[in-house]
């Protein structure tokens, strides 16, 4: 999350749409502005607690980011495969997360129960809510829809015409934060038919109203 009283704008961040480089960007473009760190909700909390915490932010101009469903579910697998080689490399970040004394739930639970995609696909999405909750759930509540969405896909051209919407000056963005330094050619190769249309009926409100296809 990220919010400007000056410039009256609120940022919801959904995970794994290039989120912290939007913030990163926010934070140039916006630098009195606040990020969850600054406030009582969470980074990737979704719009209906944010305004119900600070329900003054409601008419403010608000922003989200999201991602094609199929691509979004194999960023977050090619995570939990990075965290595992790192891990399997000795990284002392990794390893703690994975399987130090005081693991971290989340991950070291996909570590343990999901030991390829297709496990992932369709049983990660039955255990985490995290991995299944649809991206439109975290930018809609009670009528109130962002202003603009945009999409990761399109992320400079969508973030530069939120810098010019307040005549903000823009330079191009950097490579972008947490991505992924090998990915794979097209997220479509991780697929079979199972796993496609199981990925499709666990984000099939953000097929609908994104219009998002495979």
């Amino acid at each position: 999350m990220f919010v400007s009283d000056q410039h009256r704008f609120l940022f919801i961040h959904v995970q794994k749409t290039g989120g912290v480089t939007v913030e990163r960007r926010l934070q140039q473009l916006m630098p009195e502005g606040r990020t969850a760190r600054d406030t009582d909700v969470q980074r990737h909390s979704r719009l209906s607690t944010v305004l119900g915490r600070y329900p003054e932010l409601t008419p403010y101009f608000i922003f989200g980011v999201v991602r094609n469903p199929w691509s979004r579910m194999v960023s977050w697998w090619r995570m939990v495969e990075r965290t595992r080689e790192r891990a399997a490399n000795g990284d002392p970040w990794a390893v703690a997360r994975l399987h130090g004394p005081d693991p971290h739930p989340f991950w070291s639970a996909l570590d343990r129960t999901c030991p390829d995609f297709r496990t992932f696909v369709h049983e990660g999405t039955e255990d985490w809510t995290r991995l299944s909750r649809p991206q439109v759930d975290f930018l809609v509540t009670d009528g109130r829809f962002p202003d603009f969405v945009g999409r990761q896909e399109s992320l400079e051209a969508d973030l530069r015409a939120v810098a010019a919407r307040y005549d903000l000056p823009w330079t191009p963005l950097p490579p972008p934060e947490n991505a992924d330094p090998n990915p794979p050619p097209s997220y479509r190769e991780y697929y079979d038919d199972a796993t496609r249309e199981r990925v499709g009926e666990v984000f099939a409100k953000d097929v609908a109203y994104f219009g998002y296809d495979f």
